[in-house]
């Protein structure tokens, strides 16, 4: 079976163009006219290599896709900055690097958003803020985290960082808060303890457990 259409055209109720395939590559339009897709097709859906794009125009994702879901590649901030880098799985960022603007406020108890100001965006350049091995959105396994100049290197658990007391104890630390929790505490299902980061990329496309969005 040919995985491939050939000269396939789609169009979107007003007439526009929504999707234009030849050979297993093609382009994928907003109902706009503006271009959000192009690269490699297996039937009409995205599969192997290829870009989008926000609508106004700048690079949203590079990399790979397997059956309309990125597998690996560079994520951007819709200003144009880069936003993430690295391995996806089940819409999920399993294992890269993340990069965060300065005015990103911490918010806990709920968890940590991005500030929206494009002014203050327009300003800077996000810096990296972790790399390493995610669970479901947290901090999850080896990685560094850089807060205030300070690297964390070392094992994270459900976004907790994994320190020992002079007894050799394992505890879990909240960076951000500073606060010390035992192994004995509930962590994997206290709300209070959920460590996440967000938008870092769109909840309805990789990571749903993030709220954030093209907006962001």
């Amino acid at each position: 079976m040919n995985d491939n259409y050939d000269n396939y055209i789609e169009k979107y109720p007003n007439g526009n163009i929504k999707l234009e395939i030849n050979d297993g590559k093609g382009k994928q339009y907003y109902p706009s006219g503006k271009l959000e897709y192009e690269g490699e097709f297996k039937y009409t859906r995205f599969f192997g290599e290829g870009r989008e794009y926000y609508e106004n125009g700048n690079l949203k994702f590079e990399g790979t896709y397997d059956e309309e879901e990125r597998t690996y590649g560079k994520y951007y901030y819709k200003e144009g900055h880069l936003k993430c880098d690295g391995k996806y799985e089940n819409y999920t960022l399993k294992d890269g690097k993340i990069y965060m603007f300065a005015n990103a406020v911490k918010k806990y108890g709920t968890a940590p958003i991005q500030a929206t100001n494009d002014v203050d965006r327009a300003q800077e350049t996000p810096t990296l803020k972790y790399s390493g091995k995610l669970y479901n959105g947290f901090f999850h396994g080896q990685g560094t985290l850089y807060e205030n100049g300070i690297e964390y290197k070392g094992m994270f658990y459900h976004g907790l960082f994994n320190i020992k007391n002079e007894n050799g104890i394992v505890l879990y630390q909240d960076i951000f808060t500073k606060e010390i929790f035992n192994i004995e505490d509930d962590i994997a299902n206290s709300n209070h303890h959920d460590r996440y980061i967000m938008d870092i990329i769109e909840d309805e496309d990789i990571l749903r457990v993030i709220s954030g969005g093209d907006d962001y």
